[in-house]
């Protein structure tokens, strides 16, 4: 995705990233181990400056607390976390942003092409921390 390398770069020297990711293919549960091996390759290969201790494999994200949470689907941005940044997709373009507003969620601008570009505006430039 464009930006999103650099941007996850210059997140990781201001804050502590984890990347909190599921594996699960709810309709192949048991070849869901080759996408385990697949997305720790490209997260080793891709992002090399993030601990692979920082990799988290799971489809409870809601089990994870922390200061800020991206995701692309409304349903994964934890209530109890302060800055939610929901994260352009086809699956959510409808959602209102009056909806948004009233659950405190910011949304990543409203084309995926330019996601990680509104990620690092919010989290860097505004200064949210």
């Amino acid at each position: 995705m464009p930006e999103a390398i650099e941007t996850i770069r210059a997140l990781n020297e201001e804050y502590d990233i984890y990347i909190c990711s599921s594996c699960i293919n709810p309709f192949d549960i048991e070849g869901s181990g080759k996408l385990f091996y697949d997305k720790y390759n490209l997260l080793f290969e891709k992002l090399p400056f993030i601990d692979p201790g920082h990799y988290i494999f799971t489809s409870a994200k809601h089990m994870i607390r922390a200061d800020v949470q991206i995701d692309d689907r409304l349903s994964n941005l934890d209530e109890n976390i302060e800055t939610r940044i929901l994260f352009t997709s086809y699956h959510n373009k409808d959602i209102k942003s009056e909806e948004l507003k009233e659950k405190g969620v910011i949304r990543a601008g409203y084309d995926w092409r330019n996601g990680w570009r509104e990620v690092k505006k919010i989290l860097l430039e505004e200064n949210v921390k």
